[in-house]
């Protein structure tokens, strides 16, 4: 939550969904941190009050979602 001083400063609201117990990914974790920044980073850039964040964990796969507003989405693409 490195980000979220950024995230309050710009008046966007998070929303976080994380599970209350430890979920665990096993990979690299250099790849996986740069790749949560990278989307932060844009939700930032490109949002406007919304981010939500969350983690879903199926007993076998763990999804990651970041959902936010963009002010103008023709900016992005």
């Amino acid at each position: 939550m490195s980000f979220y001083e950024d995230i309050v400063r710009k008046n966007i609201t998070p929303h976080i969904d994380f599970p209350d117990s430890p979920v665990w990914i096993y990979g690299n974790y250099e790849a996986f941190n740069r790749i949560i920044q990278n989307i932060l980073i844009n939700a930032m850039r490109h949002g406007e009050k919304i981010l939500e964040l969350g983690l879903k964990n199926d007993g076998k796969k763990v999804y990651f979602y970041c959902k936010n507003d963009v002010k103008d989405i023709e900016e992005i693409v």
